[in-house]
């Protein structure tokens, strides 16, 4: 029997998939977004980068004579929310079945924040220790509350 499309390399398990609707903006005549636009339904997997995805959501709902800035980088995004970082997964950023997305254009700028998946990442990611080391002042402190300690317990 051959093994399915969204099967894993892993057995017989299948890839968790996300049912949901993706809006997109047309073109109008003048080459500038017409506030028209196209809802499509479909079914992603949910545990791949939003990199992986998008090429193919992009063809499925927004033929190349139709999308507004083919050259741009594009992400889904929650209506009226901002873009998906494309190294998320659907299941990182919390979309559920039924949810309504659209195809959006990324924007210039500095990068999303990484997505975390674990607690000892995150700190080590977000440590205000890592961005401000020890200076000769944290040292004299933690000397003279030690000192103040010993003290207190020696009498």
């Amino acid at each position: 029997m051959p093994e399915s499309a969204l099967s894993t390399h892993t057995g017989n398990a299948v890839m968790p998939i996300v049912r949901v609707a993706v809006l997109t903006a047309t073109v109008g005549d003048d080459g500038a977004a017409d506030g028209a636009g196209r809802l499509t339904e479909i079914a992603l997997p949910a545990e791949l980068p939003l990199r992986e995805v998008i090429p193919a959501v992009q063809r499925i709902v927004a033929p190349s004579d139709e999308t507004v800035g083919a050259a741009e980088l594009l992400s889904l995004a929650p209506i009226g929310g901002a873009p998906f970082s494309l190294d998320a997964t659907l299941n990182t950023v919390g979309v559920v079945d039924g949810d309504l997305l659209a195809l959006q254009a990324v924007p210039a700028g500095p990068p999303a924040p990484r997505i975390v998946e674990d607690i000892a990442d995150a700190a080590m990611i977000f440590s205000a220790a890592r961005e401000r080391p020890w200076g000769t002042a944290d040292i004299q402190r933690g000397a003279t509350v030690g000192a103040v300690g010993v003290i207190l317990v020696a009498t």
